[in-house]
């Protein structure tokens, strides 16, 4: 653990400079209060990144990191996950590399520097890492084993980029979930994209998990049937599935395109819960007293990913 103090400015650790609790580059007073991080966690070698007691993440699981198709051949994506900075590029071969986003050198994010084949050159002091987060080039001197960042496992699923943060022993693909509905959608009926979020991530599943707020905040398109529908909730493995069937109900202006102009519908929807916070929401509507079939239904992925860390309203001081 290396205790140490933030510039109040850009929030850098300062390491070099913690007799004065002040940045290098701003070399302004840090905030009043230190904070202990885990640096050394995010060394080659390590197996986790945050004392669980800071954090509550869950490690030893699959995050999407972003879409497949965001980092071609020579391309690299930086991204924060569980408040580890990551950068990830795309090698000759076509696979990916994941790896802490910070040079060990000078602290410096990798994910400013360039790709060259399968090696990122940091662009401070041109120090280069292979997929493994070695040292493969040091034009300073000898490559010694501290010029090491941590790899991380990395797979693409279902036109997704999955990143597992825990222990690399227990990083499994077949635990990925099962998204094939993405896969068997034709691309030009797929729409994707980020929405940042300033609320714990935990708040987000809140929020799909209990439709009932669409009658209060969507009312004049998705709402005014989710109170009165009839709702079931249970756990199927490691799974939390929730149903609403909204029977013989005036269908909101969202559904009206797909009842092909009847007056009454019935209008299911579920949501598939899986940890940490990934949610599939299916939904189907029909004309009132039709089967539904399984062309009328119709899937998103709302998957909640931590960047930094978000106190919930209960954990905040008064």
């Amino acid at each position: 653990m290396i205790t140490y103090r933030r510039c109040k400015f850009c929030l850098k650790a300062s390491v070099h400079y913690r007799d004065f609790a002040r940045c290098s580059r701003h070399r302004h007073p840090a905030v009043e209060e230190a904070r202990e991080e885990p640096l050394a966690n995010l060394r080659a070698g390590a197996t986790a990144c945050q004392d669980a007691s800071m954090t509550n993440y869950l490690m030893n699981t699959w995050y999407q990191a972003g879409f497949a198709d965001e980092i071609a051949v020579g391309d690299k994506l930086a991204r924060t996950i569980c408040e580890i900075p990551l950068l990830f590029y795309r090698r000759s071969d076509g696979c990916l590399t994941a790896l802490v986003d910070r040079c060990p050198h000078r602290f410096a994010p990798l994910s400013a520097g360039k790709v060259d084949g399968d090696t990122i050159f940091c662009g401070y002091h041109g120090l280069g890492f292979g997929a493994d987060g070695k040292c493969n080039h040091n034009p300073h001197g000898p490559i010694v084993s501290a010029l090491a960042v941590r790899s991380f496992p990395v797979a693409e699923r279902h036109t997704i980029i999955w990143v597992w943060l825990g222990d690399p022993e227990k990083a499994d693909a077949a635990l990925i979930p099962d998204l094939s509905y993405i896969d068997e959608t034709p691309p030009q009926a797929r729409t994707c994209g980020y929405m940042p979020t300033a609320a714990n991530y935990q708040l987000l599943s809140d929020n799909i998990l209990d439709l009932s707020h669409a009658d209060y905040l969507h009312p004049d398109t998705l709402g005014g049937i989710n109170t009165t529908a009839k709702s079931n909730s249970r756990l199927e493995g490691d799974t939390v599935v929730v149903d609403w069937l909204a029977e013989n109900c005036d269908p909101p202006q969202a559904f009206r395109a797909t009842i092909h102009g009847a007056n009454r519908a019935d209008i299911w929807t579920q949501v598939v819960w899986q940890a940490p916070a990934l949610m599939t929401l299916g939904v189907a509507a029909v004309p009132a007293k039709q089967p539904r079939k399984w062309e009328d239904e119709g899937y998103t992925l709302h998957n909640m990913v931590p960047e930094t860390r978000a106190l919930l309203p209960w954990q905040r001081a008064s």
